[in-house]
């Protein structure tokens, strides 16, 4: 696999995720302050404690996202904390729908962190995040002649 296939897997996952995310800032209202009368209304969190928590995981998340485009070593782990932080933090949203297109792309979304994260720790992308090691064999690289 390319560096250039890779990307534009990447490209594709963004394009799902952002499509899988639209969604949930469009819920009716009057539907979700019927499913509080329901459930009850969430536990408050923190306006500080949620800014900064937004704020982190964004930063994190974009750092990862660059970083799996540009091959950093450390974007892998980072990626993986990200989305394991995000699946922890669900259950601190609030109420919407999820429509059948909805749901198709949530989970087309979640086969794609899967496959991207298989892609990076065992596929052929791994090597592309290993520090590349100078040639510490005695023998003389290819294509150079000792004359």
């Amino acid at each position: 696999m390319s560096k250039l296939t890779f990307r534009l897997i990447l490209v594709a996952w963004l394009i799902i995720e952002v499509a899988a995310s639209l969604p949930r800032t469009r819920t009716p209202t009057n539907i979700v302050l019927q499913l509080y009368e329901v459930f009850g209304r969430p536990v408050p969190v923190p306006q500080s404690l949620l800014i900064g928590l937004v704020i982190a995981s964004a930063v994190l998340f974009l750092w990862a996202v660059v970083g799996l485009f540009l091959f950093w070593r450390g974007s892998r782990f980072v990626f993986v904390l990200v989305l394991i932080a995000f699946a922890l933090a669900e259950p601190l949203r609030s109420f919407y729908i999820i429509t059948g297109w909805n749901q198709l792309l949530i989970h087309i979304r979640l086969a794609l962190h899967g496959f991207i994260i298989a892609l990076i720790y065992f596929g052929p992308p791994r090597q592309f995040f290993v520090a590349n090691s100078p040639n510490q064999s005695l023998q003389p690289t290819a294509g150079r002649s000792d004359d």
